[in-house]
């Protein structure tokens, strides 16, 4: 298994056209559409004003008086308190406000209707708020006497959010940063990865493959670890270029970064596994079937232009979720989708090599 993953690795390397496709292409394609499209579309979304209705009965007055002073000042949304929830939830839902908040405690419980934009720009808002009450509630138990002299600083409304990037100044270097590196785990992990034995065939070593003393499964399981190098480059070195070169953003601590790229490469043993089967099952081209596909998955799920959108189809896409995740997790700080994507990732990725592996096993020289 070894050797044969050894191989693989050597034949990567040794191709200068699949280390400029994997490590270059990539990167000019980031700075291409990134400052060709720049005029051409918005990296942030127009917002406008956000209704809500909140409710305080269930809270004590120290919280109360702290999160409504929070709400109320800022300028872009426009709150009301009320102690009718039915009626909150079923204006929530008729679109006649955009969420409805309660409080219980120092925690806080959100409703909100089906604009992604605005739910996520509330739960900027609110991860905001909920810093700013840890950090005084620290202070308070640490050094109480310091308390005052944070609280009597003045503390502006933009520190916790802007009505045009939520705190976050975004380009669309940083958009296409993330959307280039899923098209490339695509195109790249399923397409390319379908023609492994293909090219096996072509040198005439497939035969060899199969009548060789090395188990069978040593032999699947060895292709497959010796694509996961390529994955590894192509994922690091895009992010590392875009920032070091082009100035992209990705998340804005170290774990985020962590989360985002074990999730990125969590999908490229995903999309790999996948080629891989499909190579040993189809008896056309598995390329030729396989490119079309993601191509037309790319293009609807917003990964060249993220004004190409087709409601109810570009939502169900799985490039357009894994991007989302990623979006979510760079721009908001939520991780939460990206841990479903990498654990879905895992799993398929896992009940996929064991399938090609049982695949493999049965194949006969010829």
């Amino acid at each position: 298994m070894l050797k044969v993953a050894i191989k693989e690795m050597k034949g990567y390397f040794r191709s200068p056209v699949a280390v400029f496709m994997t490590v270059f292409f990539p990167c000019l394609l980031i700075y291409v559409l990134g400052t060709m499209l720049q005029s051409l579309d918005i990296s942030d979304h127009s917002i406008g004003d956000i209704k809500i209705q909140y409710n305080l009965s269930d809270t004590d007055k120290y919280n109360a008086e702290a999160f409504e002073s929070f709400i109320t000042g800022i300028d872009m949304v426009k709150a009301e308190e009320t102690s009718d929830k039915d009626n909150a939830l079923s204006l929530t839902d008729k679109g006649e406000i955009n969420a409805y908040i309660e409080l219980h405690g120092s925690d806080i419980k959100m409703f909100t209707g089906d604009n992604d934009t605005i739910n996520r720009a509330l739960k900027s808002m609110l991860g905001s708020y909920n810093t700013m009450a840890d950090t005084y509630k620290n202070i308070a138990m640490v050094n109480p006497s310091a308390l005052q002299d944070v609280i009597s600083k003045d503390i502006s409304e933009t520190s916790y959010v802007e009505q045009n990037g939520l705190g976050v100044t975004r380009s669309m270097i940083d958009y296409y940063a993330v959307s280039v590196i899923v098209m490339m785990i695509f195109m790249s992990g399923i397409t390319g990865q379908s023609e492994v034995f293909k090219e096996e065939k072509n040198a005439n070593t497939y035969s060899r493959l199969l009548l060789t003393t090395t188990p069978k499964l040593s032999v699947f399981f060895g292709k497959v670890i010796g694509s996961i190098p390529m994955s590894v480059i192509t994922v690091g070195a895009t992010m590392i270029f875009a920032v070091v070169f082009f100035g992209a953003n990705y998340c804005s601590d170290i774990l985020g970064n962590v989360l985002l790229v074990v999730m990125l490469l969590s999908v490229s043993l995903a999309a790999t596994a996948l080629g891989t089967v499909a190579g040993l099952v189809m008896k056309i081209p598995a390329a030729s079937v396989l490119m079309p596909i993601c191509w037309q998955m790319l293009f609807f799920s917003g990964t060249f232009s993220k004004e190409i959108f087709i409601e109810g189809y570009s939502t169900s896409l799985p490039p357009y979720l894994i991007q989302q995740a990623a979006f979510d997790l760079t721009l908001f700080g939520d991780g939460s989708g990206a841990i479903v994507v990498t654990l879905v990732s895992l799993a398929i990725f896992v009940i996929l090599t064991i399938i090609g592996a049982a695949v493999f096993a049965k194949k006969k020289a010829v």
